[in-house]
């Protein structure tokens, strides 16, 4: 029917004046602007499409997905749960679903769809990602770590040395300081401006030598992390800025990045809770509010 695919918004649009029918093409302009991160405008054509065809699975779990994205957690789970009765053995609703049910909270559910989706495909890295987020979550940081080496093995998908530093992130939730430390010096010989790594060793030098010595590695970090800004996703450099800040007893400062880390993203509240930089903080009531509002 079509010569090619559309790749524009125009192109989109001439084939649905033409084909107003087409359940097909108001599904993939749906998906079209779920990648552009227009929601609303997704939304409205995955409605569109399944108003004209009920049982599209493709549809289903993509408007799913939207929803997820939108916070509307249990419709979105009305919406994986009728695509994957279609379709039982499609690892991505599953793992899709699976981090609905992270958001939710719902962490032994959410590792078990995680766990079915990887089954089926086991190089499946966005899977493998939201469970080792999962298992954080549900303090097992081995399995996390196991998860985070499965990554690091994948091919070309996902580049193992940019995980390094977030391997070594995790050994800090455990207390093994030593090894990360290594990690982190592993990955700053591979690439001296990798921040994350940059923070993992201030954590570790501060914690493995009771502060001592450890300036040196916090002013690093600091100038690693302030040299991104600004970015278009600084969330991650704000937590770890926070961190920092934290570790130099600048407690005020350390809330005011977390608390703008968790207005963009909720993994920084996940990290907080498990992260020796923020041990300081972590029983105050001002922590605790940013956390559950994160």
């Amino acid at each position: 029917m079509l010569e090619k695919y559309p790749s524009t918004e125009a192109e989109w649009n001439d084939v649905l004046q033409n084909y107003p029918d087409l359940s097909w093409g108001w599904a993939h302009r749906g998906e079209f602007y779920l990648q552009k991160g227009d929601y609303p405008a997704a939304l409205a054509d995955f409605n569109q499409a399944l108003k004209l065809k009920q049982d599209d699975c493709w549809a289903l779990v993509h408007r799913g997905e939207v929803l997820r994205l939108m916070g509307a957690y249990d419709q979105a789970i009305t919406d994986f749960d009728r695509g994957l009765w279609e379709k039982p053995d499609y690892p991505w609703a599953l793992a899709h679903r699976g981090a609905v049910f992270f958001h939710l909270k719902k962490y032994q559910s959410a590792v078990c769809d995680l766990n079915q989706a990887l089954s089926l495909d086991p190089t499946y890295s966005w899977a493998l990602i939201f469970r080792s987020n999962a298992h954080v979550a549900m303090n097992a940081h081995e399995k996390a770590l196991e998860d985070i080496d499965q990554i690091m093995a994948l091919p070309v998908v996902v580049p193992p040395d940019q995980w390094l530093g977030e391997k070594a992130m995790v050994l800090n939730f455990l207390g093994r300081f030593e090894e990360s430390i290594q990690w982190c010096q592993q990955a700053l010989h591979k690439q001296p401006d990798d921040h994350v790594a940059h923070y993992s060793l201030a954590v570790a030098q501060n914690c493995w030598s009771s502060g001592a010595n450890a300036g040196e590695f916090l002013n690093k970090a600091q100038v690693a992390l302030e040299a991104l800004l600004p970015h278009p996703s600084p969330w991650g450099i704000l937590y770890r800025l926070g961190g920092i800040a934290c570790l130099q007893k600048k407690e005020t400062r350390a809330l005011d990045y977390l608390r703008q880390a968790c207005e963009l993203n909720w993994e920084p509240g996940l990290w907080a809770v498990h992260d020796p930089a923020w041990n300081t903080l972590q029983k105050t009531i001002s922590f605790q509010e940013i956390i559950t509002n994160c």
